[in-house]
């Protein structure tokens, strides 16, 4: 697979995770954006303390 396939489907389970915790699609584009070198365990992390 290409690296730009893998980066696509990460992109899409982060969405998909986000959608899952009852984020907005507005969020879940700004969050992306904001952080277009994300690392998905950060993004993450940011997501469970947003939650609290």
């Amino acid at each position: 697979m290409s690296n730009l396939a893998y980066n696509a489907l990460k992109i899409e389970n982060i969405r998909l995770e986000f959608l899952n915790k009852g984020f907005s699609e507005e969020v879940i584009d700004f969050v992306l954006l904001q952080n277009d070198n994300y690392n998905f365990e950060v993004l993450k992390e940011k997501m469970n303390s947003l939650e609290q």
